[in-house]
């Protein structure tokens, strides 16, 4: 993945909740690195939701109604399928495509990922338990906004280990070291006549902070770099009211984008018919 999809990515979420409920989010376990909401509905009723995955299970046509969560665990042994959760229902599917099969939490919840994950979110589901921190962080994002996504550790997520580097090898000094400089991303998205959009990242100390949001500014002309159709420099030319802020560790951005200018968009992409 490019660097500039990469950002595209982490500020605007790539998976499309209201106020979640206790016993969803004690389903986001104390392993959880990834967690990302979407309310699809209030998606679906946006301009910009042609600008979002509609998809709920990954590389898939399964669509949905209402919330989805996406929950991506650490596992120390192998790669794990994000667990996915549908609060509401599935519409009729094209009955000549595949679709997974779900396990029904109860009438109104449903999952679909690794059987020894949907395990673990079954009990958890069941037994009250205090919540997670990181449970604690996405029942406030839910509560701000529509979209929205919470990642530890993301560079960590997405950088590919050296070649030929394995095991206790020792990782390369510069990568390391970036790698370890950002500790946590977070935002989301509002839908509404005017769209808000916030990101929040979180730095190893103020310094990279103050470092980082003296480069943000430049944050929109590097999501413009990609002249392909699809890319977001179009999206980005719509933005209104962007700032950059630092506080400490934290840097926070946001920006607004009315409905009329994603319209004006989608409408100039149409084939003209003379």
């Amino acid at each position: 993945m490019k660097p500039v999809a990469v950002l595209f990515a982490l500020f605007v979420p790539l998976s499309p909740a209201a106020d979640l409920n206790p016993k969803l989010l004690r389903l986001i376990g104390p392993d959880a690195r990834m967690v990302t909401g979407a309310d699809l509905d209030r998606q679906g009723r946006s301009e910009l939701s042609g600008f979002f995955h509609p998809h709920v299970v990954p590389d898939s046509e399964v669509t949905g109604t209402y919330q989805v969560l996406w929950i991506e665990s650490v596992s120390a042994d192998r790669p794990t399928t994000p667990l996915t959760v549908v609060i509401g229902t599935l519409p009729p599917q094209d009955p000549e495509v595949p679709i997974p099969e779900f396990t029904a939490l109860d009438a109104n919840t449903k999952l679909w990922g690794d059987p020894d994950k949907i395990v673990e979110a079954q009990v958890r589901f069941s037994v009250s338990q205090p919540l997670s921190e990181m449970a604690s962080k996405a029942r406030r994002l839910s509560q701000s906004y529509d979209n929205w996504f919470l990642i530890v550790k993301p560079l960590a997520s997405i950088a590919t280990p050296p070649r030929g580097v394995q095991g206790d090898a020792p990782a390369f000094k510069y990568r390391q070291d970036l790698i370890e400089a950002v500790e946590e991303v977070s935002g989301g998205v509002r839908f509404g006549s005017v769209n808000e959009v916030g990101l929040e990242v979180v730095f190893r100390d103020s310094e990279d902070a103050l470092a980082a949001a003296a480069l943000a500014r430049w944050l929109p002309g590097l999501l413009q770099l990609d002249p392909g159709y699809n890319s977001p420099g179009e999206l980005v030319d719509a933005i209104e009211d962007f700032t950059v802020h630092a506080d400490g560790k934290r840097v926070s951005l946001s920006l607004r984008i009315p409905e009329e200018k994603v319209h004006a968009i989608i409408e100039a992409r149409k084939p003209r018919i003379d």
